[in-house]
């Protein structure tokens, strides 16, 4: 496996519908295989003492270049990490307040339960994206 520092790892909630969809749709936008996934729920999460905040239970996390985003920021850090196109989404998003970004992800996070569904087990990536996941 790859030093922290190296990694570009997605942390998302393994049991939630939106964000495997979320998983979903950027493994199919990432073609040149910059990010990494592991769920919260993961053995990996729960090894790095960094991330055992309880702010970051219900949250996206990305972690790059030594670096832990959360929430809003987490997302405008992905977006440019992919490059292209959604780089310069990302430089957009990045124009607003992080508070409102974060406001807007804690009202989304706070309902996507009840809004997307909830799966009883966390996701088993199929053997083709296997290699972009750490358990």
């Amino acid at each position: 496996m790859a030093k922290e520092q190296e990694l570009n790892l997605v942390f998302f909630d393994g049991v939630c519908n939106l964000c495997n969809s979320t998983v979903n749709l950027l493994i199919k936008i990432d073609k040149k295989r910059r990010l990494k996934y592991s769920s919260l729920q993961g053995e990996y999460r729960k090894s790095l003492g960094q991330l055992d905040e309880p702010n970051t239970v219900d949250s996206i996390i990305f972690l790059t270049e030594g670096r832990v985003y959360l929430q809003g920021e987490a997302i405008v850090h992905i977006l440019i990490k992919l490059g292209g196109v959604y780089q310069v989404l990302g430089r957009l998003l990045s124009a607003f307040p992080l508070f409102v970004l974060n406001k807007l992800y804690d009202l989304i996070a706070r309902n996507r339960y009840s809004l997307f569904g909830k799966r009883d087990l966390c996701r088993i990536p199929s053997n083709d994206i296997k290699d972009r996941f750490i358990p």
